[in-house]
């Protein structure tokens, strides 16, 4: 009787589940208001779709957060991340494909520090924004000028749109620290340099210390600008969405590769900045570090080791194995 009585129970309550949930499976077809206005839902990479549901219901977009839930698990549809502009008048189920399929009405992309401008376009492309060719062509001269952030891009966006929002962004971020031509390319390459913020005073410290005696700078990452910059043209547009940049050049490169970027070669400042750096890396440059220092190194682990001559620099690569 017992048994009877639980089984009862428990058909009931599924019976009132499968009820409720045709209700809004139905509901899911009409929107919950005629008047048209936008909401922005902002879903980020990671967000769980019980968070996304929550936040649907709390701009009225769906009827139940529960529900939105369940149906998602159900379909299994992944819930694509991106900025989306939705209205409470489009059907609960539009919105829920529009996520789905990922109709983001704006593009979220972290251009990370130390990158060159085709390698910004590389990325563009990779997310579907705009081709690298056409932000290469839109780019040009902005060189170190495009400031490495998290940006956010509507769909249907220009190449020089974005120039401008990065530029835009760069002048706000150095507003008031003098920056001058000879720093930002300082900075640019203690960018591709330093793995450690307090190593970028020092380094930049190690660059001027080099130029006001007329040394070469002997900067690696000037030699991968020059090479990549070599390679990039005789790149096919597929080719370009699979090029790796910043390869290592070898002792036979630094030596020979004729550039007026190879640092090796030539002496003094090569002809502009060879990334975008990050504000640490500009102010390193800004403020360099007052020192004896002219030579440095990299270990494995993001140790730097800095010597005064060269025989030091010799001793302690050897001592490190390096």
């Amino acid at each position: 009787m017992v048994n009877q009585r639980i089984y009862f129970g428990i058909g009931l309550l599924l019976a009132v589940f499968i009820i409720w949930y045709g209700v809004q499976t139905v509901l899911m077809a009409k929107p919950l208001a005629k008047a048209i206005k936008t909401e922005v839902i902002d879903i980020k990479s990671g967000t769980s779709s019980w968070v996304v549901a929550k936040a649907l219901k709390n701009k009225s977009l769906t009827r139940s957060a529960i529900h939105f839930f369940i149906y998602q698990k159900l379909t299994g549809a992944e819930l694509v991340a991106g900025i989306y502009y939705l209205s409470p008048s489009q059907t609960p189920r539009e919105i829920f494909r529009t996520i789905a399929k990922g109709k983001v009405s704006e593009y979220r992309i972290t251009i990370p520090e130390g990158w060159r401008a085709e390698q910004i376009g590389q990325l563009l492309e990779q997310k579907e924004i705009i081709s690298a060719s056409s932000f290469s062509e839109a780019a040009k001269a902005k060189e170190g000028r495009l400031f490495p952030d998290t940006y956010r891009f509507r769909v249907g966006i220009l190449p020089s749109e974005i120039v401008d929002k990065m530029t835009a962004n760069f002048t706000k971020r150095i507003e008031g620290l003098k920056l001058t031509d000879e720093q930002l390319v300082i900075a640019s390459i203690v960018e591709r340099e330093a793995k450690h913020d307090e190593d970028r005073p020092k380094m930049a410290g190690v660059y001027f210390n080099r130029l006001k005696i007329g040394m070469v700078l002997e900067a690696d990452p000037t030699v991968q600008y020059a090479l990549d910059t070599e390679r990039l043209k005789s790149l096919t547009a597929q080719k370009l969405k699979e090029f790796k940049f910043w390869s290592a050049p070898t002792a036979e490169q630094n030596k020979n590769f004729e550039s007026a970027y190879n640092t090796y070669r030539r002496k003094g400042l090569p002809p502009g900045p060879i990334c975008n750096p990050g504000l640490a890396s500009i102010k390193g440059a800004i403020n360099p570090e007052k020192h004896d220092y002219f030579f440095f190194f990299n270990l494995a682990d993001g140790t730097t080791i800095y010597s005064t001559t060269r025989d030091q620099h010799d001793a302690n690569r050897a001592k490190y194995g390096v």
